[in-house]
């Protein structure tokens, strides 16, 4: 990876888990509202529907208290070039497809079915914003 990218930056709310991150710069927050650019984002967010209050890490990892809007709307602000994203059926699928499609083209999308779920990893090329100005 490091030959493909000039800094690769690991983001995670988990302090345990950045404390692990020996490879590459950690930061500890909240999705991405703490980077104003990236060209690559790849997120494997928490997709659960909340079944109880974020009281510890582990729920925190597994059900979704709003990290996947946060992702979305960073997305929309700062239009990474690649944004490759890894979510449940049983989470809010319709909305993250509705989300991407509307950010970009999703070219590739690859579905595997698990016990009671299907686990979807979508690759979103972002479209550019054209400015005033420009043609």
């Amino acid at each position: 990876m490091e030959r493909l990218c000039k800094r690769i930056v690991s983001i995670d709310l988990n302090p345990r888990s950045c404390l692990l991150c020996k490879n590459y710069d950690a930061l500890c927050a909240d999705g991405l509202s703490s980077i104003d650019r990236a060209d690559l984002v790849v997120s494997n967010p928490p997709y659960l529907p909340p079944e109880e209050p974020p009281s510890d890490w582990e729920a925190l990892a597994i059900y979704d208290y709003g990290l996947i809007n946060k992702i979305l709307r960073w997305s929309f602000a700062h239009r990474p070039e690649l944004l490759v994203l890894t979510y449940s059926s049983l989470g809010r699928a319709d909305l993250i497809e509705e989300a991407a499609k509307t950010l970009g083209t999703i070219i590739i999308k690859e579905v595997e079915h698990y016990f009671f779920e299907d686990i979807i990893s979508i690759a979103v090329e972002a479209h550019r914003l054209r400015t005033f100005g420009s043609s």
